[in-house]
């Protein structure tokens, strides 16, 4: 398997990211002095991970936007529910590491916080059922994922957070099977929603923890209007 298996990826990926941002914890909610608004196109430039934030090695490039089709399995229901939400403002950044490993970090700015919050509910419900993803999706690849959800509250200063961890096989329509894992975390601060998601063929947790927490970090400094601090994750398998 080559780099041409992330596009393949990016399906589950953008269904995951959409779901696990749409979900209404309020137990994780924190006061603030005053609401924060929906960001501008430069402020989310700017809220996401940067190169520096990666170091040395990576590629990166715009995160594509969400594509036509039908994600495979229980990912189609969540899909139909996020397809009611049209963001203001959105952007991000793809980063890629040799031929496989991927992390996107995206922020999605909208409107109306009260009709987020509704459907935030809506997805919840969905998403907790779905455990496992088996179906075939529109380029003909097989998928076979476990997924867990959880709602700790990991990070602070957000009013909501959510992530999703799933592995599992990818069989190709010329009969390769291929290990998979996929990492996402969601966290929501009044209207906007900061997504970061991890791919590759082998289990990145440890990464993918530094990633988010940099790329949460940056995203919460842009929302209160401070200049967000540089940072550089370890490398890839680099001892933390």
């Amino acid at each position: 398997m080559t780099r041409a298996s992330a596009p393949v990826a990016a399906l589950v990926l953008v269904v995951l990211t959409v779901a696990a941002g749409c979900t209404d914890t309020d137990s994780d909610a924190e006061d603030t002095d005053e609401p924060v608004g929906a960001l501008t196109s430069e402020q989310i430039a700017t809220a996401v991970l940067q190169p520096e934030n990666l170091g040395d090695g990576w590629e990166s490039a715009p995160a594509a936007e969400d594509e036509d089709g039908t994600a495979p399995g229980c990912l189609a229901d969540l899909e139909a529910l996020t397809d009611q939400l049209e963001a203001e403002e959105q952007g991000g950044t793809e980063f890629t590491f040799g031929e496989v490993l991927t992390v996107e970090s995206t922020v999605s700015a909208y409107a109306d916080e009260t009709q987020i919050k509704a459907i935030f509910d809506q997805v919840q419900t969905v998403a907790a059922a779905c455990t496992g993803v088996t179906g075939t999706d529109d380029d003909g690849n097989e998928w076979n994922l476990t997924l867990a959800t959880s709602d700790d509250a990991v990070h602070d200063d957000v009013d909501d957070q959510y992530s999703v961890t799933g592995s599992g096989t990818l069989t190709t329509p010329s009969g390769a099977d291929v290990q998979v894992h996929l990492e996402t975390t969601q966290v929501r601060l009044g209207p906007n929603v900061a997504s970061v998601s991890t791919f590759d063929f082998e289990e990145r947790t440890t990464e993918h923890q530094a990633w988010s927490e940099i790329a949460i970090e940056r995203f919460v400094d842009v929302a209160e209007g401070e200049e967000p601090e540089t940072e550089t994750a370890p490398a890839p398998g680099a001892a933390a």
